[in-house]
């Protein structure tokens, strides 16, 4: 998914851009990735107004807060949720 937003930020695509925000916004709100979350949905809602400044920017720290939230989750262990 975060190649999409980036793929769709370097093509100034505002309807991808946005479709792209807005699932990755639900997915990562499901794993508790909350500040992933709100990146995604500030993104989205930019995109529905039309109006984002310097989208590849915003989509590389989506990118970035993404593999964060990745490795972060990678390193929880099973009894680490039970």
């Amino acid at each position: 998914m975060p190649q999409w937003i980036g793929t769709a930020a370097r093509a100034n695509d505002l309807d991808a851009l946005r479709i792209a925000a807005h699932t990755l916004k639900s997915n990562a709100r499901d794993f508790g990735a909350m500040r992933l979350s709100v990146m995604c949905e500030e993104l989205e809602q930019e995109c529905r107004n039309g109006a984002v400044a310097d989208p590849v920017s915003k989509a590389d720290a989506i990118v970035s807060e993404e593999a964060a939230a990745r490795e972060t989750l990678n390193n929880v262990a099973a009894e680490d949720i039970l």
